[in-house]
C-alpha cells in the first residue's frame, strides 16, 4: 500500500528512485520491488514496496525493476501530478533500456518497457526534457534497496 507523508503537488520536480530485486534466487526467486519519491531537499514524499512475482522462470531481478518504475509512474498519474521528473536506479539495464540506448532482447520486459513509455506519455514526461534517468551507485539507493528488502521479509 502507498504511504504517502506529503503532498507531492506542492512541488514542480520530484525525484524518484527505483528498486528491485529477487530472493533468494535469480531467476525463479521471490521478485520484489520498492519506490520512492523525494523533493528536492531529499524529503520523503511517498513510498510502496511488494511482491510482483512469486517463483518462476519471469522471477527476475529486471522484471522486479521494470515493475518498480512502472508501478510509481502507475500512481504518479493517477495522482494527476505534472512537472520534471528525474528517476534514479541502480539497474544500469533499466536506465539504458528505457533510455533507448540498449535494446530490450528479453521478451518478458519487453511489454514492460512499452507500458513504461506509455504511461510516461501520459503524463507528458519526455525523456531528456522533463523527463531524466540516471544510473546511480547501490549504496546512492539505499532507500529504495531497503524498501526491497522489505517486501522480501515481509513474504
Amino acid at each position: 500500500m502507498v504511504r504517502v507523508l506529503n503532498d507531492i503537488h506542492q512541488h514542480k520536480s520530484l525525484i524518484l528512485n527505483v528498486d528491485g530485486g529477487c530472493e533468494p534466487k535469480n531467476p525463479g526467486g521471490i521478485a520484489t520491488c520498492g519506490w520512492v519519491f523525494f523533493d528536492g531537499k531529499n524529503k520523503v514524499l511517498a513510498d510502496d514496496y511488494r511482491v510482483v512475482r512469486d517463483g518462476g522462470p519471469l522471477a527476475t531481478n529486471n522484471f522486479a525493476e521494470y515493475c518498480a518504475l512502472g508501478l510509481a509512474l502507475r500512481w504518479l498519474k493517477e495522482q494527476n501530478w505534472r512537472g520534471n521528473l528525474f528517476i534514479r536506479a541502480d539497474s544500469k539495464l533499466l536506465v539504458e533500456q528505457v533510455n533507448e540506448r540498449w535494446k530490450c532482447k528479453a521478451e518478458h520486459l519487453i511489454p514492460l518497457r512499452e507500458r513504461i513509455w506509455e504511461l510516461m506519455q501520459g503524463m507528458e514526461l519526455n525523456l531528456g526534457i522533463n523527463c531524466h534517468f540516471e544510473w546511480v551507485p547501490r549504496e546512492e539507493n539505499a532507500y529504495a534497496d531497503e524498501l526491497t528488502g522489505r517486501a522480501y521479509q515481509e513474504y
